[in-house]
């Protein structure tokens, strides 16, 4: 609808500060469109990609992180873990809940470097990034105490997929925003 029913054009028609700021936006980078509004769709998906990259890379020479047992101490912790008690427990009892915790932190690495790659793919590959993503911020939200961070990641990565009827899974070329 560009700027016929938007926030930003109510507020464009006032004579507050505000008005100001969004008209001189306007004037400077023209009128919202679909072109504009792809274009900041990929420098977000970009953005977040390098932040992804930043990340992973910064954690590569921390033994807790390439082993995979950073993710059993993080879900032990008091501080950051909301049910440690039980994750300790299980932490106590089963070898498997390690072993589990080790792989899910060599995937969580791993959906780091391939992010950018594997939604430019499309298909499963993009089935892999979203489903991923979407199980990490789930646990981020409800497991591990990270504020609003989990909610933020999940409302991009839903600006990112979501499409007119559903999450856009299978055209490599498609990044639109409709």
């Amino acid at each position: 609808s560009g700027t016929r029913v938007s926030l930003d054009n109510v507020i464009a028609r006032g004579h507050s500060r505000l008005a100001l700021v969004v008209r001189a936006t306007y004037g400077f980078f023209g009128t919202p469109s679909v072109e504009r509004l792809v274009l900041v769709k990929w420098t977000t998906l970009v953005s977040y990609s390098a932040l992804c990259l930043y990340s992973v890379l910064l954690h590569l020479d921390e033994e807790l992180w390439v082993s995979g047992y950073v993710a059993a101490i993080l879900l032990t912790n008091s501080y950051i873990s909301r049910h440690y008690e039980f994750f300790q427990w299980l932490a106590h009892s089963s070898e498997l809940f390690i072993l589990f915790t080790r792989i899910s932190m060599w995937g969580m690495l791993a959906w780091y470097f391939v992010f950018l790659p594997f939604t430019l793919l499309g298909g499963w590959f993009r089935r892999v990034v979203i489903i991923w993503g979407i199980l990490f911020f789930l646990v981020s939200a409800f497991v591990l105490q990270l504020g609003w961070l989990a909610y933020y990641e999940f409302v991009l990565l839903a600006l990112l997929f979501w499409d007119r009827k559903f999450i856009v899974w299978s055209d490599a070329s498609r990044l639109d925003v409709l």
